[in-house]
């Protein structure tokens, strides 16, 4: 394998990690709100940043392994 396909693999490969930490993340703080009913509205816009870059990450993985 050349150098270019690894870094395409391992782009690849991180792509969807960062994409498993975003979901893991939303789903800690939908969590925290279904126990704390004190759920700061900052959390709820930090909910829609996280939304935006998996969105943005998804389409960037979309299009690495378009390029495979």
């Amino acid at each position: 394998m050349d150098y270019t396909n690894q870094q395409l693999i391992d782009n690849i490969v991180c792509h969807k990690s960062a994409i498993k930490q975003i979901d893991d993340k939303l789903n800690l703080i939908n969590f925290i709100g279904s126990v704390n009913n004190a759920f700061i509205p900052k959390d709820l816009l930090n909910m829609e940043e996280l939304k935006q870059e998996k969105k943005s990450l998804e389409k960037n993985l979309k299009l690495l392994k378009s390029l495979t």
